[in-house]
């Protein structure tokens, strides 16, 4: 089974990369940099936020980077969004690409 994340018009929302890790030595990476970006169907930045926008290491968890988006990010109910994650730590870096819908609240 799969599910959809979703995007929720004029509601906050969070993002999370959760248990990164070193692929090398295969330890949690508590001390990355890691950046997202969130893209409209033209290629261009959303408004509502600064892009890239960091995620913040959450304390005393294995790898959990958080960052909470605004609600007054411009989203189209229906319309399909690219996430763009970039992570780099202990020497290593890692990209994620993901499609998110945004949605009004039910």
């Amino acid at each position: 089974m799969s599910i959809e994340a979703v995007l929720l018009i004029a509601n906050s929302n969070t993002l999370e990369l959760n248990g990164l890790r070193n692929a090398v030595a295969g330890g949690f990476l508590n001390t990355a940099t890691v950046a997202a970006t969130l893209q409209n169907s033209n290629g261009e930045d959303v408004p509502g936020q600064t892009w890239p926008a960091t995620l913040n290491y959450v304390a005393d968890s294995n790898g959990c980077y958080r960052l909470l988006l605004p609600a007054s990010l411009s989203l189209e109910n229906n319309q399909r969004y690219k996430l763009t994650l970039a992570a780099q730590g202990d020497g290593l870096t890692a990209k994620w690409t993901n499609f998110i819908k945004a949605t009004q609240r039910s």
